[in-house]
C-alpha cells in the first residue's frame, strides 16, 4: 500500500498526489472520507470521541488569550492556583489522551495520542485549505472591485483617480501556503497504524533533505512499484529518518522500520 506524507490531503502534496496512493484518515467522520483514504481499523477513536477530543482542546486553548498564557499556566504549583475550570478541561484532556474512553474500555495510550495527532494535522489541513478558497475568492473580489473602478487613462478626471485605479488594479490577497506539519512527530503516529506492506510517499523536499543530512541512503525502487522512473527508495528505522541519535526507549514507535518512496516534484 502507498500511503501518503505528512500530508492528509491531495490539495496539500507538493506538486500534487501520486496516482495510487492513498491518504491516511484518522477517523473524524463517521463514515471513511473517500475512496482515495485509507482509514486504519486499530484506531482506538471513533468518530464522536474524536469529535470529543478536538472540541476539549479547542475549549483548553481558548482559556489563553495569549501566547505565554499557557506557559504560565504550566508553572503553577498546583491544580488550585491554576483555576478550577482550566484544571477540570485539562483532567480531561489528559484522561483522553491516556486512551480512557469512559466507563471499564480503555485504549492503548500510544494509540490515542497517535491518533489525536492526526486528528490535529487533518484539522490544519481543512482549516488551510478553506483559507486558501476564501484566498482565491478575494483576488476574484479584487479583480472585479479594479474593473468596476477601472478608468481610461485619457478620460482620467485627474492623477489621483488614475492612480487609485493602478492601486486597485494590482491588488492581491495574501498567498496561503500549505501548513507546515511538525512531520517528525507525525512520522512517530503514522508508525501507531502503518499496515505491514504499507510504502510512505513523500514528495517534500525539505523532508528529504533531512534523509539526507542524517545519512540515509537511497536506492532504486524495487520492482512492481508504479511509481515515476525518477523516484527513489529509502528503508530504515523511523527514529532516524525523524532525525534522532539514537533509538528512544520511550518511543517505541519510533524504532519500527519504514519504507519510503521519495517521488520527486517535476519542475
Amino acid at each position: 500500500m502507498l500511503l501518503h506524507f505528512p500530508h492528509l490531503h491531495p490539495e496539500c502534496v507538493p506538486g500534487g498526489a501520486v496516482p495510487g496512493a492513498l491518504f491516511l484518515d484518522p477517523g473524524l467522520s463517521a463514515e471513511p472520507v473517500s475512496y482515495d483514504h485509507f482509514r486504519p481499523d486499530s484506531l482506538p477513536l471513533d468518530a464522536a470521541a474524536a469529535h470529543s477530543l478536538l472540541e476539549d482542546c479547542i475549549r483548553f486553548g481558548e482559556q489563553f488569550t495569549k501566547p505565554g498564557d499557557m506557559a504560565a499556566y504550566g508553572l503553577q504549583p498546583s491544580p488550585r492556583d491554576r483555576g478550577e475550570s482550566v484544571s477540570v478541561l485539562e483532567q480531561e484532556l489528559q484522561r483522553r489522551l491516556a486512551g480512557e474512553k469512559g466507563g471499564e474500555e480503555k485504549a492503548h495510550p500510544a494509540l490515542a495520542r497517535a491518533q489525536f495527532l492526526l486528528l490535529l494535522a487533518w484539522v490544519l489541513e481543512e482549516r488551510a485549505l478553506e483559507l486558501r478558497g476564501l484566498t482565491q475568492g478575494m483576488e476574484q473580489a479584487w479583480s472585479r472591485f479594479g474593473a468596476t473602478l477601472g478608468v481610461d487613462e485619457d478620460d482620467a478626471l485627474d492623477k489621483a483617480e488614475l492612480q487609485l485605479d493602478n492601486v486597485i488594479s494590482h491588488m492581491h490577497a495574501p498567498e496561503t501556503e500549505n501548513p507546515n506539519l511538525p512531520w517528525p512527530l507525525l512520522l512517530e503516529a503514522v508508525c501507531a497504524f502503518l499496515p505491514a506492506d504499507g510504502v510512505l510517499v513523500v514528495r517534500d523536499r525539505d523532508i528529504v533533505e533531512v534523509f539526507l543530512e542524517n545519512g540515509v541512503e537511497s536506492a532504486p525502487l524495487p520492482d512492481g512499484m508504479n511509481l515515476p522512473e525518477s523516484s527513489r527508495f529509502v528503508w530504515s528505522a523511523a527514529w532516524k529518518l525523524a532525525g534522532l541519535r539514537s533509538a528512544p526507549a520511550k518511543r517505541p514507535l519510533l524504532t519500527r522500520e519504514v519504507r519510503v518512496a521519495v517521488v520527486p516534484v517535476q519542475v
